[in-house]
């Protein structure tokens, strides 16, 4: 009886620990697919951390802040051009006789874009007023780093990355309801001259989305892990957050 039990006990903790595994992989491609400026930022930030010297991480650290008071800059230029756009389209007549996701679709790229735009002005605020300080660049250094002085800190990163990765995700919402829009008379209507145009439509829509997916591969498979392994050369092996311990470390 004692021994059924200690087995059944063990195949539990057993299928625990698999489903554990399971969530956590499945937790990190979320987040990775999410928030996939992150995943970059994370490189250029663990860069900083592991300059060698104080003087080197100071330097780097400059550069760091100016790149991304301009990266904050330019997406915030681009999401007001992007909510422009979504503005204009909104006014369409062909709207009225298209799928109702079209319109959906686009009030959420406008929402998005232009929380784009609020946010990242806050964060360049953010980054300047920190540089203002005698201990500015300490103060952001300290900011980065988590509980590892090696590795960022990742609610940081995740606030950092919030403009691109919104500017990112209303761009594409906006991409998407004009795929439907143009591409629905091919199953709301007899052939005509909007199907063809919809045909032609959809073969750039998929070239467009396979050079996405090539630059993201590219990306994400290729350059970065190269990045990462020379970001780190006498230390341990790098070690993004992919236990629960490590996403909570904020």
């Amino acid at each position: 009886m004692l021994c059924a039990f200690v087995w059944q006990t063990n195949v539990i903790k057993t299928l625990l620990v698999e489903a554990m595994n399971h969530l956590t992989a499945y937790r990190n491609t979320t987040l990775h697919v999410l928030t996939a400026p992150w995943h970059t930022l994370y490189c250029s930030a663990q860069s900083v951390l592991n300059s060698p010297g104080k003087h080197l991480q100071r330097k780097h650290m400059r550069a760091w802040s100016d790149a991304k008071k301009k990266e904050l800059t330019h997406v915030s230029f681009a999401g007001s051009l992007v909510a422009s756009v979504v503005t204009g389209s909104l006014q369409w007549a062909s709207l009225n006789d298209t799928h109702w996701i079209v319109q959906a679709s686009w009030y959420g790229s406008l929402v998005m874009s232009i929380f784009c735009v609020i946010i990242a002005f806050h964060l360049c605020l953010f980054v300047t007023t920190y540089e203002t300080d005698e201990w500015g660049k300490e103060n952001l250094l300290g900011m980065l780093r988590g509980h590892d002085p090696k590795e960022p800190r990742f609610l940081s990163l995740y606030v950092l990355q919030v403009p691109t990765m919104l500017f990112s995700y209303a761009t594409i919402s906006y991409a998407g309801g004009l795929s439907i829009l143009v591409l629905y008379p091919l199953w709301s209507s007899d052939w005509s001259a909007k199907s063809k145009i919809a045909l032609v439509f959809a073969a750039y829509l998929v070239f467009s989305c396979l050079s996405f997916l090539v630059v993201a591969y590219a990306m994400h498979h290729v350059y970065i892990p190269q990045l990462r392994m020379r970001n780190r050369p006498a230390s341990p092996q790098v070690r993004l957050p992919n236990s629960t311990v490590d996403f909570y470390e904020v």
